[in-house]
């Protein structure tokens, strides 16, 4: 149950990409692909980055494990949901012309990525599926962002799927702090 909670976070963490992707409408086809390695390698990377920082400190809270996964969790899908009115209405969508902006972009969206990997360091799952699994699911994510016109019912489809990720990572800090550990 903790590896299916682990999965649910991160692929709810993937749906980050979607605001993005849906700014950098291509149509060459390799222009397209290198956005959606940019924008999936940013995610999966700052996850590595994350896991690997909380490896160093965390072990100093592991006798508070479930309140800070409950407490983290929940303060980042709290986050998630916040920022559901900015994307409806196009705040949160870049229109990117140049790879510096698209970098920058990604790295933005990937900071609940990287405070979710320093969380995830409590729970006994393979941390190398788990960033496979974001990769796969960030790519999915960018190409139908990338797919998808940017306009006011794509805006409202990437609110949509950021309260779907908020929702799913606070189901999952209840279910760390009253079920798991």
């Amino acid at each position: 149950m903790l590896f299916a909670a682990a999965i649910l976070i991160v692929i709810s963490l993937s749906f980050q990409v979607f605001p993005i992707a849906l700014g950098l409408s291509r149509i060459d086809l390799k222009n397209t692909i290198v956005s959606v390695l940019i924008l999936s390698l940013s995610q999966t990377v700052f996850f590595l980055l994350g896991y690997y920082a909380g490896e160093q400190f965390m072990h100093l809270l592991d006798n508070y494990k479930s309140t800070i996964l409950f407490a983290g969790f929940f303060l980042i899908g709290i986050r998630m949901i916040m920022e559901v009115l900015r994307i409806r209405k196009g705040e949160r969508t870049f229109l990117i012309s140049d790879k510096n902006g698209e970098v920058l972009a990604a790295m933005a969206h990937s900071m609940n990525t990287f405070l979710a990997a320093l969380l995830l360091y409590f729970i006994p799952v393979n941390k190398l599926w788990l960033a496979i699994i974001l990769f796969l699911s960030s790519m999915v994510v960018a190409v139908g962002g990338i797919m998808a016109k940017p306009e006011r019912l794509s805006f409202t489809f990437a609110s949509l799927l950021y309260l779907m990720g908020g929702i799913l990572i606070i189901v999952s800090s209840l279910y760390f702090i009253f079920a798991a550990l």
